[in-house]
């Protein structure tokens, strides 16, 4: 038997938006395979003993503490499990099954996409993403299992390597979720052909449920302002916001979407504020949001911060206790009676992307009010200098009070949608709602046939997808108390 095994680590950040759909495989409950359990089983023992694993593939300990003394509190102590992510699974089974059909082994896919495309088209909102490859090539027969467990070695020997330059994932501490795969098949390689195994692991983190629901709320409110002013008690009269011209048109103004490089540009202010007790839009060393986003790769055309701050007197709760408040403020803002005094980040027809950071902590000086527990809010706008894709996005919830607007805490999570291109021979894509109900993906213009997996509801739209603007799409389904979600209301509308 000859076998070359080969197992090389990557990690990307890259805010970019996927590709046109795929097939999609028919709706079932989540289940993976057999292998890619195991695969994620020897990654999460690795991460809760990482230093008796290693003895276990017959690496010296001793030598490993010496060699990385700054994972020394990792090494001793471990880290949390990995959570297997349905959505992370589908992004490493993809890849994988697209290595083996076109015979290479990159971080990038056949058609561009790079990891954080892939996990986005799978409705991933990722604040950290990074991705371990594993390839074996064997001659003689060797099972699934003994695969699993070589390629397995060899990801964890190449991170604790210390001539090694690839990012690491099994003990990063940023990951939270993991979706991997493996599969088999003949390959093409610097001129040899033969039998392998073909392994991707997809490692993620996603932003607090809280921050993605805020989103969320401000989507809904660019793409149809009216039913949610009536909802905060807005009223106003359109003519006196001619600023907002875009905004009160029809269709209202396109969505935002969620960016890890503009997250951590709004994390850096949030935590710089809690730190030194202050609230400004500079960090204490002076770096502005425009400085803090091309820190972290965000290159903009233009880009806008709003902060915010809730006190919660002497008790320490959740922000998400305050969310509405945030929301509810940052929309009165935008409609000061004083043209000075507005603040319209929101509703910029400029803005594209936004990254959303809400922290809970105190500080000293505001306690003379209440106590001195407080939430802080920064939120960054921004556009980059090109956007050359179109996308779907939207929410799935239950209408629980009827009033035909999306509200906090009624988002289903983990509901499938499926996206078909409505034309000869067109494809369809399976997506699966995140924690906070969002879904979305880029798409090619065209007509699209949008429905909820069954066994929620029946629930059917068409749309066209425009190429000059992204669209957003809340799928709104009836709902009682008694019910759940009403049986007798299921039916679609097939326009």
């Amino acid at each position: 038997m000859i076998c070359l095994v080969l197992a090389w680590t990557v990690a990307f950040q890259v805010p970019a938006w996927g590709v046109e759909a795929e097939d999609a495989a028919p709706t079932a409950k989540f289940e993976a395979d057999a292998e890619a359990q195991l695969l994620v089983d020897l990654i999460n023992a690795a991460r809760k003993d990482p230093l008796g694993t290693a003895a276990t593939l017959g690496m010296d300990p001793a030598k490993i503490l010496a060699d990385f003394p700054e994972l020394a509190d990792i090494l001793t102590n471990g880290l949390p499990e990995l959570v297997f992510d349905e959505r992370l699974y589908r992004s490493a089974q993809k890849h994988t099954a697209d290595m083996l059909a076109n015979s290479y082994y990159a971080y990038e896919s056949s058609d561009g996409r790079t990891l954080w495309h892939r996990m986005n088209d799978e409705g991933y909102a990722a604040i950290f993403s990074g991705e371990s490859l594993g390839l074996l090539f064997f001659n003689n027969f060797i099972s699934p299992e003994t695969a699993v467990g070589r390629i397995f070695a060899n990801m964890y020997r190449d991170e604790l390597d210390p001539a090694g330059s690839g990012s690491r994932n099994i003990l990063n501490p940023d990951a939270q979720d993991i979706g991997a795969s493996i599969g088999g098949g003949i390959y093409k390689f610097n001129g040899y052909t033969g039998n392998v195994y073909l392994a991707t692991c997809d490692f993620g983190a996603t932003p607090e449920t809280y921050e993605l629901q805020v989103i969320n709320l401000i989507n809904q409110v660019r793409a149809n302002p009216g039913p949610v002013l009536a909802e905060l008690g807005i009223g106003i009269n359109e003519a006196d916001f001619p600023e907002l011209a875009d905004l009160f048109a029809k269709g209202g103004l396109a969505p935002l979407w969620f960016d890890p490089a503009l997250y951590r540009a709004a994390d850096t202010l949030v935590k710089d504020m809690f730190k030194n007790n202050h609230f400004n839009p500079r960090t204490a060393d002076g770096r502005t949001a425009n400085m803090r986003a091309r820190e972290n790769k965000y290159r903009s055309e233009w880009i806008a911060e709003t902060r915010m701050r809730n006190i919660t007197c002497d008790q320490a709760v959740s922000p998400s206790e305050t969310l509405s408040r945030f929301f509810k403020q940052m929309v009165t803002r935008a409609f000061r009676e004083d043209q000075n005094q507005r603040e319209q980040h929101l509703f910029s027809a400029t803005a594209v992307d936004a990254g959303i950071r809400i922290m809970a902590g105190a500080q000293p000086e505001m306690g003379f009010i209440c106590g001195d527990n407080l939430h802080i809010l920064v939120a960054d706008f921004a556009a980059r200098d090109e956007y050359p894709d179109t996308a779907l996005t939207g929410v799935v919830y239950a209408d629980r009070n009827s009033n035909g607007i999306y509200d906090i805490g009624e988002e289903l999570a983990g509901v499938g949608i499926t996206i078909k291109l409505s034309a000869p021979g067109g494809k369809a894509t399976h997506l699966t709602t995140g924690p906070a109900g969002g879904y979305g993906m880029r798409l090619a213009p065209g007509r699209y046939r949008i429905s909820v997996d069954t066994e929620v509801a029946e629930w059917v739209r068409w749309i066209d997808v425009d190429a000059a603007r992204s669209t957003w799409l809340s799928v709104a389904l009836p709902f009682n108390e008694d019910e759940g979600i009403i049986a007798e209301n299921r039916a679609g509308n097939e326009e």
